[in-house]
């Protein structure tokens, strides 16, 4: 899906001495198809009002995004969460978030969090927030 082949022949030959069978053949990606990027999604400044947007990577100290998510959810329902744009978040802020929705949950509303890449799917579903939220990966 990248184009990356010198990367795949690679890891198809250590493949195939580790498990003693021969791997998969690479497969050209196929072309694109549809309007180009820039026709996909015009640019805006402001983010749309249906949704609390997570950006960039959450570590550390986030008092703010947890006091704005809590904000939003107070008006907000169903709650989503867009983390389309989230690079990485960390043990001690999932546990957080976990937290926060906890308590947002308690007033019987629906959870959705959408945009998902898959290590923070990951991390969502050893918190347990899967139980709480619904998890939407990214496509």
């Amino acid at each position: 899906q990248l184009g990356m082949q010198e990367e795949f022949e690679e890891a198809a030959v250590d493949f195939a001495v580790t498990y003693e069978v021969s791997p998969p053949s690479w497969e050209a990606p196929p072309p694109k198809t549809g309007p180009p990027p820039e026709a996909e999604a015009p640019e805006t400044d402001a983010a749309p009002s249906d949704a609390y947007y997570v950006e960039g990577e959450v570590a550390g100290s986030n008092d703010a995004l947890f006091k704005e998510l809590t904000e939003f959810a107070d008006t907000a329902n169903p709650i989503v969460i867009d983390m389309s744009r989230a690079r990485r978040v960390d043990f001690v802020n999932a546990g957080r978030l976990l937290n926060v929705l906890e308590k947002l949950k308690a007033g019987d509303r629906a959870i959705v969090i959408r945009g998902v890449g898959e290590m923070i799917a990951a991390l969502l579903a050893v918190m347990r927030i899967t139980k709480i939220a619904r998890v939407i990966s990214r496509k």
